[in-house]
């Protein structure tokens, strides 16, 4: 994630966490679109400062919890991403993009998720950053 949430993205997932069937054709649809801009490589693929990392791969420099960074425990799965972006900009430090790092992930193959429970978990995990952070 490139940039904070706006009010535009914050409109959305108000729309996506109104329920689980609007936001279970919302999800298709934007698999969809992937899928067909996929075809088209756009590179801006530099080295660069982000707002936040993948979930499923962060590294963390000691310095981060030199200065009094830690990881927010009251999420069991989803939201690491978010949390970890505003407690890293409230110390003012960065987070970096390095596009020569290479990690095959392949979204929830760990095992199947239930659709309706990762839809729970997600909207949990967003409200709870919105409070929280926000």
């Amino acid at each position: 994630m490139v940039k904070p949430l706006n009010t535009l993205k914050k409109l959305y997932y108000s729309i996506f966490y109104f329920n689980s069937v609007t936001a279970y054709l919302i999800y298709k649809f934007r698999h969809l679109l992937k899928k067909i801009f996929s075809i088209f490589k756009f590179s801006n693929e530099n080295d660069r400062k982000i707002y936040a990392p993948h979930g499923s791969f962060i590294i963390f420099s000691k310095y981060f919890f030199q200065k009094g960074g830690y990881l927010d425990n009251n999420l069991t799965m989803y939201g690491e991403e978010l949390t970890t972006a505003e407690i890293t900009r409230r110390l003012k430090l960065p987070i970096y993009y390095h596009p020569d790092l290479e990690v095959i992930h392949v979204d929830h193959s760990s095992n199947e998720i239930n659709w309706f429970k990762s839809f729970a978990a997600t909207k949990k995990a967003y409200y709870y950053f919105l409070k929280e952070y926000l």
